[in-house]
């Protein structure tokens, strides 16, 4: 199977399996034969690249993980959101350090939001052709019109 793609699909091949298998959980038969590659590619690729196995915990931590960190929920709402106990979360949060990711969350809170109303503005100013250039746009607008206002880089 795998003779039959290039270097460059065999390389977005491996992208999307990684993918399948990590963050959505897929068997590994199921995300070779989704792919186009053998069982035993996906398997070699797995194991060289140590790929992490999807499992329900990992994705109950990396939900409460964004309900603690991105969102500002407390631990015991996120518990109850996810179905996880509060001393497991209370546990994750002392062992990485949480209290100190949220300051520094809420530092850049007001600034992110100061930055995405001024760049939905910036944009409106913009013909429909510059969409597809919302990248450099981005980048024009932040260094350009944010910074200049602003004495901290985030």
């Amino acid at each position: 199977m795998t003779d039959t793609l290039s270097s460059i699909e065999l390389q977005e091949a491996k992208v999307k399996a990684k993918h399948l298998v990590e963050v959505e959980g897929k068997q590994q038969k199921d995300v070779a034969a989704i792919v186009g590659v053998s069982e035993k590619t996906l398997s070699n690729w797995v194991i060289k690249g140590k790929w992490k196995k999807y499992t329900v915990f990992t994705a109950k931590y990396n939900d409460v993980k964004q309900l603690v960190l991105v969102q500002g929920f407390q631990q015991k709402e996120a518990a109850q959101i996810v179905g996880v106990s509060e001393k497991t979360i209370g546990a994750w949060a002392k062992k990485n350090n949480w209290k100190a990711k949220r300051r520094h969350y809420e530092k850049l809170e007001p600034d992110l939001k100061a930055f995405v109303t001024g760049f939905k503005k910036y944009l409106k100013n913009h013909s429909k052709h510059d969409y597809d250039n919302v990248s450099s746009l981005l980048d024009e607008y932040y260094n350009n019109h944010f910074l200049k206002d602003k004495k901290t880089i985030f």
